[in-house]
């Protein structure tokens, strides 16, 4: 009799790690869902749009022609303000691309007035954003000018 107890007792302790085993697999499963659903919005391929768009618009505007800023290798002080007097939709049309970008400079003047940035300010919170960097000469000294894109 008391070997048929413990027997009993085996074929529960079983089902008990059977039990625990599926719940472990069904948590798996319920990640590898999500993960897979998170996935599949597209946050790298959004990513890879921003920063494509990033390099394209630092690069266009970092430029000695009609489209960029510079002149000579350096920031000209009236194609910088004609820049900035364009509408948003004029900028995004001008650098070729289609997000929502601004850049900063330290120091900077549009029309002699110190100002933060130019291009669309960023006002709300936004998950999907990136920085381009560039050093360039502006009033006879390097700075860095940071492109923030974002969509």
């Amino acid at each position: 009799m008391k070997q048929y107890i413990l027997t009993n007792k085996k074929a529960q302790v079983w089902s008990l790690d059977l039990l625990v085993a599926f719940m472990i697999f069904t948590a798996g499963i319920i990640i590898v869902y999500f993960f897979a659903i998170n996935y599949i919005q597209g946050s790298p391929v959004i990513l890879r749009e921003l920063f494509f768009e990033g390099e394209l618009a630092s690069s266009t505007l970092m430029s000695d022609e009609a489209t960029g800023i510079l002149s000579s290798g350096k920031i000209n002080q009236t194609k910088l303000d004609e820049f900035d007097a364009l509408t948003d939709q004029q900028k995004k049309i001008r650098l070729g691309v289609s997000n929502s970008f601004y850049f900063t400079i330290p120091d900077l003047e549009i029309a002699g007035v110190s100002k933060s940035a130019v291009g669309i300010l960023n006002t709300t919170s936004t998950n999907n954003q990136v920085q381009t960097s560039r050093i360039v000469i502006y009033q006879n000294k390097p700075v860095k000018l940071s492109l923030i894109s974002w969509n």
